[in-house]
Order: structure tokens, then sequence, then C-alpha cells
């Protein structure tokens, strides 16, 4: 995988700067993930959507509505045929169900 200053020569104008954008997103991501001291396979496991709506028996386009709008649109994403969210962004979404329970 390229460098991102091997990137950053072969791209013109504009497109510098969201390359730089991304590496500098890409960083704070990776420290953040460091000082929480989760494991790096935690932090990227996905969980299928479908499945998850099936499990607590909710509609699926319902369920991924709640759950953009909880964390994000941006949250749920389609990777190959299925649509999944990241652990740790379903784990966020929970404790703020939980937290308007209570």
């Amino acid at each position: 995988m390229p460098t991102t200053l091997e990137q950053l020569r072969s791209a013109v104008g504009s497109e510098r700067l969201i390359l730089l954008a991304a590496s500098i997103d890409n960083l704070i991501e990776e420290r953040s993930v460091r000082a929480q001291g989760v494991p790096i396979d935690e932090q990227i496991e996905t969980l299928d959507v479908k499945q998850l709506a099936q499990d607590y028996d909710v509609g699926f386009e319902t369920f991924r509505k709640q759950i953009c709008r909880v964390v994000g649109e941006g949250a749920v994403f389609k990777l190959g045929s299925k649509w999944v969210i990241r652990k740790r962004k379903f784990l966020e979404f929970l404790k703020v169900k939980e937290s308007e329970m209570n």
C-alpha cells in the first residue's frame, strides 16, 4: 500500500487536500483506539444488521433508520451483499437506547 506521501505526489489539485484530510482522520482514529486500549479486532468487527433486526423482532429498514438517527448516517453500511455495523457503533447505539430507558 502506498504511503500518504506517495499518494500526494500522484494526486492533483483538491484531491491532495482530500488525501491529507483522510490521512489525518485515520491517524486520529488509530490514536483514539490505542488510547482506549481496545484491540483493533474489536474496533473493526462487524455485525449483520438484518440478523440483528430479526433478533430484536424489528423490521430491517426501521432498525437501520433508528441506528443511523442515534449514531450517525454512516453507521450502517453495505459490505458486499450484507448491511453491517461496526460492533463498537452498535454498542454505542445500545448505550444511548439504554440511557433513554432510564
